[in-house]
């Protein structure tokens, strides 16, 4: 009977999960990089503040600004055998954002969305992007609050109160 609910709490809790997770097509129109061997797969940390009350974003003090930026670019690349490669993508790399000139990187995101900084990373790698993968303010605190929190062991002290950290 034990063995019988590991496996259903195996199967079900993913499962469950998978069902939550908000979709967009992040997939450009136009001409796009032909396919490679393995998959390739665009992750991206914005400071998005969707889902989070007045009083959360004063709490994780998240300030003001309006709009939404990437602060982490990540290429996963997953070969059909061998090991995977990570790439992290600076998001003040200047780059050829389509229909917008020459910019930051992570400005295709404020400009476009998912789609454009997918199209971007795709003109800028000659990579194609296989899927798209974000989370939000919101989502990385409740990471890391399923978590537990995180421990850090740091030389010194940390404290900046326009951030609210306190390390």
């Amino acid at each position: 009977m034990l063995v019988l609910l590991a496996a259903l709490w195996l199967v079900g809790v993913p499962a469950y999960a998978w069902s939550h997770v908000a979709r967009v097509d992040a997939t450009p129109a136009g001409q796009r990089p032909g396919s490679q061997p393995g998959k390739t797969f665009l992750l991206v940390g914005s400071d998005s503040r969707e889902g989070l009350t007045k009083a959360q974003q004063k709490k994780l003090g998240t300030g003001s600004v309006a709009g939404q930026r990437t602060d982490t670019i990540m290429l996963l690349y997953v070969p059909p055998g061998g090991k995977p490669a990570l790439i992290s993508i600076p998001r003040d790399s200047y780059v050829d954002i389509p229909g917008h000139g020459k910019n930051k990187v992570n400005s295709a995101y404020a400009f476009g969305g998912p789609e454009l900084l997918v199209k971007t990373v795709e003109a800028d790698t000659g990579l194609r992007v296989d899927g798209y993968l974000e989370i939000g303010f919101g989502g990385f605190v409740s990471v890391i609050d399923a978590l537990d929190g995180i421990r850090m062991c740091l030389p010194n002290a940390i404290k900046d109160a326009d951030s609210h950290l306190n390390l």
